[in-house]
């Protein structure tokens, strides 16, 4: 199914938040593993998420007036979010200090969220044909799914 680009990453930040919630609901020791496995997930939603932000959506607002110094912001966001995801990778899930880690990145990631989803989007549509928000829809599914198969370490069927 098609989406515009507005939509598929707002259905990313979804994602992320309900990762969060299920890292968040764990507290005992015997869902170390569980929360692991599920920071490996966030990392990858959040990673891909950033990536395609920087590689595809930034770039094509950054040069317009309205959105230049939104785009700004959230690349400096992204840093902040990066530095925090790579403190928690070399962390283990039941060493102190990750949780409030953990807290601070959801912290880091809801504020970027609200601005992006209050301010960046709205502004950024009316910049944008219905069209062009379709296109680069397709340009972002086609490039998380590979980079997907590639950091999973096989290659998509051509």
């Amino acid at each position: 199914m098609n989406m515009d680009v507005f939509s598929l990453l707002h259905e990313d930040h979804e994602n992320v938040s309900l990762i969060f919630k299920k890292i968040e609901s764990m507290r005992s020791k015997e869902t170390e593993q569980t929360r692991e496995q599920l920071f490996k997930e966030l990392y990858t939603e959040l990673t891909l998420h950033a990536e395609v932000e920087e590689d595809v959506v930034y770039p094509f607002f950054e040069e317009k007036q309205e959105t230049a110094s939104i785009v700004e912001e959230s690349l400096h966001e992204h840093e902040e979010i990066e530095t925090l995801l790579s403190e928690l990778k070399a962390m283990r899930p039941d060493d102190e200090g990750w949780m409030s880690t953990l807290t601070e990145l959801k912290e880091k990631v809801e504020h970027h969220v609200q601005e992006e989803e209050g301010e960046f989007f709205p502004t950024a549509r009316t910049l944008i044909s219905e069209d062009q928000a379709q296109r680069l829809g397709e340009t972002v599914e086609t490039m998380k799914e590979e980079l997907r198969g590639q950091r999973s370490g096989f290659k998509a069927a051509s």
